[in-house]
């Protein structure tokens, strides 16, 4: 059996957010996780892991009020008054962007979910890969920026 060596080239980074009702105060994001009703990201899913690993280092425990999976109907929730919700930066839901607050974690807080191509490493500078890679940062860059 053979063994391939595997190569991993970062398309994008997209930052986590705490999205929360338009009409909610307060701009310190672990302020707002300590009182607020938390909307969870599935604790299952890659970004929710990357969510529990957030709470953990920060030492959050927030009041869960749900937990789901899926990314634009975590933000729904948060337009319908339903809590506050640490989500990334990308998606259909920044359409509607403006039903929501969006409040940045920072610097010292922010962390990123990060979109990769994965190719045999061998492969990694042949025309063909380059072009599809090139191809796929385009549309994940015009996709964040759209």
């Amino acid at each position: 059996m053979a063994i391939h060596r595997i190569g991993a080239q970062r398309l994008l980074r997209e930052p986590f957010v705490l999205v929360t009702p338009p009409g909610m105060k307060g701009d310190d994001p672990l302020a707002l996780l300590r009182a607020a009703p938390f909307i969870r990201y599935d604790r299952t899913s890659f970004g929710g892991r990357m969510v529990s690993q957030f709470l953990c280092r920060e030492r959050l425990t927030p009041k869960i009020a749900l937990e789901i999976d899926e990314i634009d109907a975590i933000v729904r929730m948060v337009e319908h008054n339903l809590g506050v919700a640490l989500v990334p930066l990308a998606g259909q839901w920044r359409e509607r962007a403006e039903r929501v607050r969006v409040v940045p974690l920072g610097e010292s807080l922010t962390f990123y979910r990060k979109l990769i191509v994965v190719m045999r490493y061998s492969w990694r500078q042949s025309p063909l890969h380059q072009l599809i890679t090139d191809f796929l940062r385009a549309a994940a860059t015009e996709a964040q920026t759209g």
